[in-house]
């Protein structure tokens, strides 16, 4: 239980606390709550022994937690996890996490992987309006002409979000003139 020591006294009275009066011993605590609290040292732990490292990575994602990010990546987690048919990479796009999605370029992500509605990490940083991220991608080799389910390049997708975004894209060579499904151009 030594091992444990950091959380009881970090949660003493919060729900570590509540749960372990019980009888519930951290091993059964929901990895979840482990990872959105940020306790290194349980996660480590709980991932030597065998512990689910997607859901771990997908969790991390999605709290921000570049912390325990680095360690699943440690532990050889795939920075090209799909999780809910969303790559790691996108989600860490879509919320903005540039030091994760950092973490992931560094490490091999596919910068272009799109999911089910054809959508790419690019477009998630266009959509969160996260011209840094969008920056960033486009560093790494984000396809700046990528089509989604319904066509739409990632200007078109800019124009919905302002000039900042836009001048980007514009600034790195979009085609201005492409045409959606619907035969839309992005100043249409």
């Amino acid at each position: 239980m030594e091992a444990y020591d950091p959380v009881f006294t970090h949660l003493g009275s919060g729900q570590i606390g509540g749960l372990t009066s019980r009888g519930i011993v951290p091993e059964f605590i929901p990895l979840p709550l482990l990872v959105a609290g940020g306790h290194v040292e349980i996660v480590e732990s709980v991932l030597a022994q065998g512990g689910q490292e997607k859901t771990t990575l997908f969790e991390a994602v999605q709290n921000g937690r570049h912390d325990i990010v680095k360690l699943v990546t440690r532990h050889g987690a795939d920075p090209n996890t799909v999780y809910v048919e969303r790559t790691t990479l996108y989600t860490a796009a879509s919320k903005g996490f540039i030091e994760i999605a950092e973490l992931f370029l560094d490490n091999g992500a596919d910068v272009n992987h799109a999911f089910c509605f054809e959508l790419t990490p690019l477009h998630a940083a266009i959509i969160n309006n996260s011209v840094d991220m969008a920056s960033l991608l486009l560093q790494r080799g984000a396809d700046l002409e990528a089509r989604d389910a319904h066509g739409r390049t990632p200007l078109s997708r800019s124009m919905e979000r302002g000039m900042d975004m836009a001048r980007l894209l514009i600034e790195k060579g979009v085609n201005i003139n492409s045409e959606d499904k619907q035969m839309n151009t992005p100043l249409h």
